[in-house]
């Protein structure tokens, strides 16, 4: 935990001397950004249930126009949750991470959490009650 606070600490600090990185000569790294909102997974019903805060985390490699090229697998879940989030990471699109304002190809994590619909009103879900959302990149 400290060490997760710690390094929560040197990325916000990092991200505030950005603004004086063009200053220093530094190349300045701006990360990409998910385009518009994650897709929703709905699992099949009938799937076996999903621990609250349950999540599989993915390696994804992004090119320059923000399209994902490469999608793997960094903490799996379950395969069918895994295989599933693989399908909709791949369709996903990001705006392009940028090096002095011109677009880069980049690879992050980005992690999908596992949201029980069932403590939600019924009219926001259907099916077996449970979604994969994605939480963005980390």
């Amino acid at each position: 935990m400290r060490r997760r606070a710690a390094l929560a600490l040197l990325l916000l600090a990092g991200a505030a001397s950005s603004v004086h990185a063009q200053d220093a000569g530094v190349p300045l790294l701006v990360p990409p950004a998910l385009s518009g909102s994650t897709p929703a997974l709905d699992l099949p019903p009938g799937t076996a249930p999903l621990p609250d805060g349950s999540s599989v985390s993915l390696l994804l490699t992004i090119d320059a126009t923000g399209a994902v090229t490469d999608a793997t697998i960094d903490v799996p879940l379950r395969d069918d949750v895994d295989a599933a989030a693989l399908t909709l990471a791949r369709g996903l699109h990001f705006v392009s991470a940028t090096r002095d304002g011109h677009p880069i190809p980049s690879r992050v994590r980005f992690r999908f959490a596992i949201i029980s619909l069932r403590a939600l009103p019924s009219r926001w879900w259907s099916g077996a009650g449970w979604r994969v959302a994605g939480c963005g990149i980390r």
